[in-house]
């Protein structure tokens, strides 16, 4: 277990209100951000798509595709949090 008392991470939160456009602009952007929520992600196939290497943990349920989402830089370590994660909210534990 890591202490730093200092520790920032950059954090955005967002509606792309399942828009291409939103998406491949906050693509562009998340160099500068650690974590980004998401709010109405762009889908195709039941998947959050526009964001290459980045870690999309998503929300679903069965027969709706995921409203909700966090990602990540590849440089955070975090699993998901599925008994706390539904299409309209997830959860993520970060270390």
């Amino acid at each position: 277990m890591s202490t730093h008392k200092n520790l920032k991470i950059p954090v955005v939160q967002l509606n792309i209100h399942r828009s291409k456009t939103a998406a491949a602009s906050l693509s562009r952007d998340l160099s500068k951000v650690q974590i980004s929520l998401l709010q109405e992600p762009n889908t195709f196939n039941d998947q959050v798509v526009g964001f290459g290497k980045f870690e999309v943990y998503k929300g679903w349920k069965r027969d709706e595709g995921p409203r909700a989402c966090i990602v990540t830089s590849p440089n955070i370590k975090a699993w998901q949090l599925p008994e706390f994660s539904d299409a309209d909210c997830v959860s993520i534990k970060t270390t």
